[in-house]
């Protein structure tokens, strides 16, 4: 089967590790031909919506070499679709989907229902660097 994923995006700053693994959002903003999503608010002071994404590192170095991402930094990724195990408790999908605490019925703990899921990440398996890096070196990462 092909899986097979290159992607070019921006860097957010969101970066941390999951177990041995780095992983970072990348926001994609889609090519003029495609379906735009709607615009963002002015004050974001950007004419098209992106898409993100995150992209995961696995033991942090792609190929067995370091990386080094900055947010703000354009970077395209070569590598693959995979998922990893996600569990979640009821008060924390409710907290997100109404951005505050939900008030549950007397009797119900939200917190002892577990919902088990699948995350879909790309899985780095090179890193370019699209552009100047810092000291005017543009590059593999």
């Amino acid at each position: 089967m092909l899986n097979i994923v290159v992607i070019e995006g921006y860097v957010t700053n969101k970066i941390w590790h999951w177990g041995a693994d780095l992983c970072f959002r990348l926001a994609s903003y889609r090519d003029s031909h495609l379906p735009q999503k709607p615009p963002p608010p002015p004050e974001t002071n950007h004419d098209q919506a992106a898409d993100y994404l995150t992209v995961r590192v696995v033991g942090g170095a792609p190929g067995g070499l370091p990386v080094a991402i900055h947010p703000g930094q354009r970077v395209r990724v070569h590598g693959f679709l995979g998922s990893r195990p996600w569990r979640r408790t009821l008060t924390e999908v409710a907290q997100v989907a109404q951005g505050r605490p939900v008030v549950w019925g007397q009797g119900f703990d939200p917190a002892s229902t577990v919902l088990e899921d699948e995350v879909v990440d790309v899985v780095a398996e090179r890193i370019v660097a699209i552009g100047r890096l810092q000291g005017g070196v543009s590059g593999e990462l």
